[in-house]
């Protein structure tokens, strides 16, 4: 100790500075740093959390954009089957309307036909009707006599047919 008054130390005040250095730090210790490790274990693990839910956010919305990629997909196929749905329908009623149409245009033929059949047997009846009364004249002329109505009609039925 006369070592520490040699250097202008006192020892009784070095021992009191020692003590009150010892009680600041156990006060500051137990106030203070422990709080404050506290604090920082709380951060730690709030910020671990954060990038664990991160990190699960981050699967998740890989797992919606696989499951919207797939869904995409579907929809296009599903809109491709329709569209070829559609389109062998229209090819089916265009046929069933060319078929039809087909049909009457037969039809309109056969009933032309029919009707220009018709109208040239009436027109050989009407030609021949005209060519016996023509040749029925030119007989009476020829023959300078009158021929009654009764063999007029029985010249003219057997000229006809």
């Amino acid at each position: 100790m006369e070592a520490l008054a040699n250097l202008g130390i006192d020892w009784k005040l070095l021992l009191a500075q020692v003590v009150n250095f010892v009680v600041v730090l156990l006060v500051l210790k137990r106030f203070a740093y422990q709080p404050m490790l506290k604090l920082l274990d709380e951060r730690t693990a709030k910020i671990e959390k954060g990038l664990v839910d991160a990190e699960s956010a981050s699967r998740k919305l890989s797992e919606m954009e696989m499951k919207e990629k797939a869904v995409l997909a579907d929809a296009r196929t599903e809109a491709k089957r329709i569209l070829a749905e559609t389109d062998e329908a229209a090819a089916k009623r265009d046929a069933a309307k060319m078929t039809e149409t087909e049909a009457r245009v037969k039809k309109l033929l056969e009933e032309s036909e029919n009707k220009i059949a018709e109208d040239r047997k009436k027109m050989l009846e009407e030609a021949k009707r005209e060519l016996a009364g023509t040749v029925l004249m030119a007989v009476e002329k020829v023959l300078s006599e009158k021929m009654d109505s009764a063999k007029e009609k029985e010249l003219i039925e057997r000229n006809l047919n």
